[in-house]
């Protein structure tokens, strides 16, 4: 497995839908002394289409300080990771009358 050792660009992107989803990532690098720093991380909700809502939340982190190339280099990464949700048991919200035609 490879990761990148710097981005092409920095990014942060914020996205939302349905079903409370919503989403924030990050990711930079920069040079640091004689090396690079690349760092990210990701806030994450979500209920699902369940009756329990599932209240899924969810924290990633990445943190990589590399040195040299591939041929002759080094580097140390730290990831993290927290979730936490409420099991729904996967019951789907019953649907909307409305949204729902019989057939004659």
């Amino acid at each position: 497995m490879e990761f990148f050792k710097t981005l092409p660009e920095n990014f942060f992107k914020v996205e939302g839908g349905t079903h409370t989803y919503g989403r924030a990532v990050f990711g930079a690098s920069q040079k640091l002394g004689s090396g690079n720093l690349l760092y990210g991380g990701e806030a994450y909700y979500y209920d699902g289409p369940w009756v329990h809502p599932d209240g899924f939340n969810k924290i990633n982190g990445l943190l990589t300080y590399s040195q040299g190339d591939d041929a002759n280099g080094a580097s140390i990464t730290a990831h993290a990771y927290h979730g936490k949700w409420n099991s729904s048991d996967q019951f789907p919200m019953p649907p909307n009358p409305s949204l729902v035609s019989s057939a004659h």
